[in-house]
């Protein structure tokens, strides 16, 4: 099962909220204690709303484990923010370890991220995409249960502009 956080609230270090404390995201990405499988090792993403970019958030998205995503370990030394989604991924059975597939998913001003699983997606699948309108089919860049949730989040929310 996947692992995440959100956070809003007064600016914080990245490495702080994601490093530093004892049970952080990323040390649960490593070493879970109370999962069958002791760790999250497809994927790792994060989103924050830097504050000279607002309403924007920015990704950066890995489909390494979150250990080993050195470079953003620097980044988050360096990056403060009032809000962060941050995701650590253990692939659904069947769905590909790739970057299109790690969350947190963005559109406009929109985060989106989800733990566990839709039942019978695979059944579903077809019949989803066609509900929705083309902008929110075409922004799906995945394979993921997830990112198909957040297409329907988008296409309720008012169209490509929503902002």
């Amino acid at each position: 099962m996947c692992r995440f956080v959100a956070y809003q609230g007064h600016p914080v270090l990245l490495a702080d909220l994601l490093y530093k404390p004892r049970h952080s995201l990323v040390r649960q990405s490593l070493y879970a204690e109370q999962m069958s499988q002791p760790f999250n090792a497809d994927g790792f993403g994060i989103g924050w709303y830097p504050a000279e970019f607002r309403p924007f958030p920015v990704v950066l998205r890995s489909p390494t484990p979150a250990w080993a995503t050195r470079n953003f370990e620097s980044l988050a030394h360096a990056t403060v923010s009032e809000r962060v989604f941050a995701h650590v991924r253990a692939a659904s059975p069947g769905l590909a370890v790739q970057e299109s597939n790690t969350h947190p998913f963005r559109h406009g001003r929109f985060l989106f991220m989800h733990n566990g699983m839709v039942r019978s997606f695979a059944r579903i699948r077809r019949r989803l995409q066609q509900s929705l309108g083309d902008w929110a089919f075409e922004s799906i860049e995945g394979t993921t249960d997830s990112e198909h949730a957040f297409a329907l989040f988008l296409d309720e929310v008012g169209g490509p502009n929503a902002r």
